[in-house]
């Protein structure tokens, strides 16, 4: 075999085997692309403040943070920290405003290097344009606060996601899901707290 054909059949074989094992990792959006990796991580349950709803007394808020923390410890990491006393201060806080001082006393027990809030903006199940058809969406704002300055290091206002993306994969057609809006809006919750978590802490892309 010539070196010629020998070469040419390896350069084949590298590429191949390249294109079907390689994946991209895309790195998170902050802390130059490091992210939340190894940091221990509070997750507060999210607000819904367009329904008069504060942190924890939202049920889709509390929903959207499972998600996010299930996302983290699939496909991130493990380092998070389960905090009933720091919640439940959050819960029972007496104003509607809380300031970095207040964070930084809030968490200054705390086991969390960083503490992730946020509120659940809005929810949609069906088109405003075509009554009945399905077009589900959602938004959440959120920020990362530093426990031991109770600064924020990080802030998103507006994430975006809906049944439909073509870069997420739907379980049943849209069309075919017809009233079943629980199901649907745990759906759009699902994807929200896997696009939190990616930012957090950025993934690998096939």
């Amino acid at each position: 075999m010539s070196k010629r054909r020998l070469t040419q059949q390896l350069t084949i074989g590298v590429f191949v085997l390249s294109a079907i094992g390689c994946e991209t990792f895309v790195p998170a959006t902050f802390n130059q692309g490091d992210g939340l990796q190894d940091a221990t991580v509070l997750i507060v349950p999210f607000s819904e403040l367009r329904e008069d709803l504060w942190y924890t007394e939202s049920r889709r808020g509390d929903a959207l943070a499972r998600y996010l923390d299930r996302w983290i410890r699939e496909n991130a990491s493990h380092d998070l920290v389960v905090d009933d006393t720091v919640i439940e201060k959050i819960r029972d806080w007496p104003s509607d405003r809380i300031s970095r001082m207040n964070w930084r006393s809030l968490l200054a027990d705390s086991e969390a290097d960083y503490v992730v809030v946020g509120d659940l903006k809005n929810i949609r199940l069906q088109s405003q344009k075509m009554i009945g058809l399905l077009d589900a969406s959602g938004t959440v704002r959120f920020r990362v606060i530093e426990a031991k300055t109770g600064k924020t290091i990080y802030s998103k206002q507006d994430l975006s996601m809906s049944i439909g993306n073509r870069e997420e994969e739907i379980d049943i057609p849209i069309m075919a899901m017809g009233s079943d809006q629980v199901a649907v809006s745990k759906r759009v919750l699902a994807l929200l707290g896997k696009a939190v978590g990616r930012e957090l802490y950025g993934y690998y892309k096939d």
